[in-house]
């Protein structure tokens, strides 16, 4: 019986040693030789210009259908919305997921160790550099409305918002800053001015654009945003500090709006939610009955969120977990042999 046992196991050695040297024990970082050629090539080759760029952001959706959690795919992704789209939101959640995946277990197998090393070693040399510049050279820029109180998670309807910048002043900044400028320039046009920023202390909401460049220029108010085309706001942005810029009601039509890309959690307010969502803050509000609490958690697409609820007051039962880890463990067998009786 024992080496019938021994046959077996040996079996699933052979079957098990096989998949390692498929790559197929550990898809966080490693893909069919065929699929890992495409991803080298697409690193190397992110694209000219942003037509090519999203035609391989299509290649790698493909790809993420059968490696969604792969760190290479994540990295590809963040290295092509960074030198071609200029789409840096994305970009940095792709980097906090690729990041997050390095962190898994590594393979014990001797035989992949020295891959895995290289791969590791590649993808941070890759990502590296992008955070480095996203973290210093980029800050968010605040806009809030002027002299009247917004209630929170408020959006103005049918905004239209023209975003300007003086290619002049502009033209020896760092080509990622001019392709940001480029990106926002085209997406501030079809966006929502969405309150989504909220301080506690001067009870202010704000409209947000994130990963704004920061250019020193000689000329001053290189950059505009006109709002429906009556209004025109004139500003620099020369260092991450920046006061909020204060923008004039102009008889907006303001309605309840809960932000994009945010999950609505409504709840007892007894509960409270801690979650655990890669690279995103979290923000909760306190409805004005105080009878159910609204908790707001913003995501990205295809992301994962693990929510914890946690009762309050401390329950019981947690009580007498804390009490009963003081108890020997002759007294927890003991009690347990008397309850099973």
């Amino acid at each position: 019986m024992r080496s019938i046992i021994n046959v077996i196991s040996l079996g699933i050695l052979i079957v098990v040693g096989t998949n390692l040297l498929n790559g197929e024990q550990n898809p966080v970082l490693f893909a069919d030789p065929q699929t890992e050629q495409e991803l080298k090539y697409l690193n190397q080759n992110p694209g000219k210009d942003q037509d090519e760029g999203r035609k391989n952001l299509i290649k790698l959706a493909e790809i993420t259908n059968k490696y969604q959690e792969n760190a290479q795919v994540h990295q590809v992704i963040a290295k092509i919305l960074y030198e071609v789209i200029g789409d840096y939101e994305l970009a940095a959640y792709e980097i906090k997921m690729s990041r997050a995946l390095l962190t898994k277990e590594s393979l014990a197998d001797s035989l992949l160790q020295s891959k895995e090393k290289d791969i590791k070693s590649l993808i941070n040399e890759e990502l590296n550099p992008i955070e480095k510049d996203l973290e210093n050279n980029y800050t968010t820029l605040r806009f809030k409305i002027k002299d009247i109180i917004i209630p929170r998670l408020c959006m103005i309807r049918d905004t239209k918002i023209v975003f300007r910048y003086d290619e002049k002043a502009v033209k020896d900044a760092e080509m990622h800053k001019i392709l940001r400028l480029e990106y926002l320039k085209q997406k501030l046009v079809n966006i929502d001015f969405q309150f989504s920023s909220y301080d506690p202390i001067d009870r202010e909401v704000f409209f947000e654009i994130t990963y704004f460049p920061i250019i020193q220029a000689e000329t001053e108010n290189i950059f505009s945003i006109t709002i429906n085309n009556a209004r025109r706001y004139r500003f620099d942005v020369i260092s991450k500090e920046l006061e909020p810029i204060e923008v004039d009601w102009l008889d907006f039509d303001l309605i309840e709006s809960v932000p994009e890309m945010t999950i609505e959690l409504i709840h007892d307010p007894s509960l409270k939610l801690a979650a655990n969502n890669i690279g995103q803050r979290q923000y909760f509000y306190l409805d004005e009955n105080k009878n159910v609490r609204n908790s707001y958690i913003p995501v990205q697409q295809y992301s994962t969120i693990e929510v914890k609820i946690e009762k309050y007051p401390r329950m019981k039962f947690e009580q007498f977990i804390q009490i009963l880890s003081k108890v020997s463990v002759v007294g927890i067998i003991i009690a347990t042999f008397i309850i099973v009786r």
